[in-house]
């Protein structure tokens, strides 16, 4: 469960995962990292086409 989660608002078309992991297929994922010190990264994935 999503904390704070009590039901879904009309208004506010989310997507949220709160019962199960779900399928996708992403063509790009992102990949945030952050530190002591200020070494932060952001890594960007393509899929590659077929």
């Amino acid at each position: 469960m999503n904390a704070g989660y009590l039901g879904p608002d009309p208004a506010c078309e989310l997507n949220l995962v709160v019962d199960a992991p779900q399928r996708v297929a992403p063509r790009a994922v992102l990949s945030l990292n952050a530190a002591f010190g200020g070494a932060n990264t952001a890594l960007v994935l393509g899929a590659v086409a077929a």
